[in-house]
């Protein structure tokens, strides 16, 4: 009788022993940790603090402008997304009036295309660091006058961090500061605004993306 119990836990021990390293195949292939591959796009929506300057006028105090994101690309490797960003905020009698002196009711509009790459430090995890390239555009559209659009060369540094949301999607909160080159502010038939050499647009920027990876 005791033989036989013996026989059976060594049994069950050879058994266990067997079955162990499967069981943790199983359990890392339920979660892999954060797959990033392939296409992917982000939609989502944003605030902005905005500010302008030019050469001969004085420099507009920041202003809250609410706005909407689009990024989406391809991913490299674990550590590096490409792709582009696409963002524009809007605000009616924001900076323009403080800039021009004027009091007429205006539409005002700053974003920004930009080429960019994603930076994730560490390849299972999940911040990222941002850098990207391409133009910024600032647009006052006057009530009963016309359009006037300063558009320049500009850079864009960003932080941000994906709470992962199943496999396939993320909730992201991300702060952004966009900066533009010199340009200039010109109306619809394409004139120089006086004064309005040597543009700058800026805008800090604080959003919330839902991304589909």
């Amino acid at each position: 009788m005791n033989h036989s119990l013996v026989r059976a836990a060594a049994v069950a021990l050879l058994a266990t022993t067997l079955a162990a390293p499967l069981a943790a195949q199983d359990i890392r292939a339920i979660d892999p940790g954060p797959s990033r591959r392939g296409f992917w796009i982000g939609l989502g929506l944003a605030a902005s603090s905005v500010d302008a300057d030019c050469n001969a006028c004085n420099s507009a105090d920041p202003q809250t402008f609410g706005g909407s994101h689009i990024r989406l690309g391809g991913t490299l490797s674990p550590h590096v997304r490409l792709g582009a960003d696409l963002f524009g905020a809007t605000k009616k009698n924001g900076i323009f009036g403080d800039l021009t002196g004027s009091s007429v009711d205006v539409t005002e509009t700053a974003g920004h295309l930009v080429a960019s790459i994603w930076y994730y430090p560490q390849s299972a995890g999940n911040l990222w660091l941002q850098f990207g390239m391409g133009g910024v555009v600032y647009q006052a559209d006057v009530k009963s006058d016309q359009k006037y659009s300063a558009v320049g060369g500009g850079g864009l540094l960003g932080i941000g961090y994906d709470f992962r949301v199943g496999r396939n999607g993320s909730i992201t909160p991300y702060l952004n500061f966009v900066g533009s080159s010199d340009g200039k502010l010109k109306d619809e038939d394409g004139n120089e605004i006086t004064g309005g050499d040597k543009w700058k647009t800026r805008y800090v920027t604080f959003g919330v993306d839902y991304v589909f990876h």
